[in-house]
């Protein structure tokens, strides 16, 4: 919010519910009542509230965008990090248009310190690398050669594998403790990943 205030731009809030995600109406009022030109989400296990929009509600956001001539930064770093036998689908999936940036970290799979991720947008892939290299001048380059090594072999993959057990076992953990100690009143979500 703070670098939108210093580019003097306005923030638009949507609603998401834990139950059903992004309000598809309040997206499709805000492009159509105001001139915007980007709309900052996360689809999959939003944080806080877990929820993962369905692959109609992705591919449904991409049409009002592409209808509305707004571009989309999907906050995907929590996507690795899934429960079930399937990746979480992205919003890249349903673009045709090139207009979703999709952003990506290890900061979530791997270690907070690194601060290391990525965006993939074919129209603004030179752009990015130019603000890349005035945000940061450089990235820690041993970093960078050890998750490129990482990646190069099984070694991350196999680590993923192992992370969503611990993290699925230690959220049903989670779960059993809130239903034995807390009151029935008491209504939580199951993020399905994240």
């Amino acid at each position: 919010l703070q670098a939108i205030e210093r580019l003097g731009l306005k923030a638009i809030e949507i609603s998401v519910d834990p139950r059903i995600g992004h309000s598809l109406q309040q997206i499709e009022a805000a492009f159509t009542d105001h001139d915007i030109r980007a709309c900052w989400l996360m689809t999959n296990f939003h944080n806080p509230t877990g929820m993962s929009l369905n692959d109609e509600q992705k591919q449904r956001i991409v049409e009002l965008a592409d209808k509305h001539d707004v571009y989309l930064i999907e906050d995907d770093v929590y996507s690795e990090l899934y429960f079930s036998n399937k990746k979480p689908s992205s919003l890249r999936t349903f673009d045709t248009q090139d207009r979703v940036l999709h952003c990506g970290s290890f900061s979530k799979s791997l270690c907070p310190g690194y601060r290391l991720g990525w965006v993939v947008n074919k129209r603004f892939n030179e752009h990015l690398q130019k603000l890349q290299l005035i945000s940061t001048l450089s990235g820690s380059a041993p970093i960078q050669q050890g998750i490129a090594h990482y990646l190069q072999n099984d070694s991350y993959d196999n680590h993923l594998r192992k992370l969503r057990k611990n993290l699925e076992q230690r959220q049903s953990a989670f779960i059993e403790l809130i239903d034995k100690y807390f009151p029935k009143s008491i209504h939580y979500t199951q993020p399905e990943g994240g």
